[in-house]
């Protein structure tokens, strides 16, 4: 699987949410549901013969790491085969929670660890994607890996794509 392959393989999944699973309680959204949602959807479209295995929220014991990701793609154990973290953050968490993210998965991408792709997921109302998308135009972009999905709650669509490696 290459990297457009597995980001397809991501928005497709992300598609799939269904609506009560995107804003369950009195049209607010919850992490940790949609995770859960994502993560179903992600799951049920992995092919057999696909060499990676997900997985969510890992220990804190594992490979002594400090942050937790939301979702790590890799084959357990050994490191050289980390593929993918992925990230999900709430639009209402504002632009220095988002670059706190996106600081966690260039940790992730950087060595010992050495995942090859870092996604994060950007969820929330269109109107507020689109300003938090604005705000993020600054962050310089120096490489290809890290891309920003900007994920519309009420359409269930991804919106925008941003490829990027910040330096905040």
């Amino acid at each position: 699987m290459n990297k457009e392959q597995f980001i397809k393989l991501v928005i497709e999944s992300l598609e799939a949410i269904e609506e009560p699973y995107r804003r369950p309680y009195e049209n607010r959204p919850y992490e940790r549901i949609i995770c859960y949602e994502f993560y179903h959807q992600l799951r049920k479209r992995m092919d057999e013969n696909c060499p990676f295995v997900l997985h969510g929220e890992l220990d804190k014991r594992y490979r002594n790491i400090k942050k937790t990701p939301d979702f790590v793609f890799h084959i357990p154990h050994p490191d050289r085969r980390n593929f993918a973290i992925i990230e999900f953050k709430n639009v209402r968490s504002g632009v220095r929670r988002v670059k706190y993210d996106l600081r966690k998965i260039k940790e992730f991408m950087s060595f010992p660890l050495q995942y090859r792709i870092g996604l994060l997921v950007v969820f929330g109302k269109e109107d507020r994607l689109n300003r938090m998308y604005k705000k993020l135009q600054s962050l310089s972009i120096t490489r290809h890996d890290l891309n920003i999905l900007f994920y519309d709650l009420n359409s269930g669509k991804v919106i925008k794509r941003k490829t990027c490696n910040q330096k905040a």
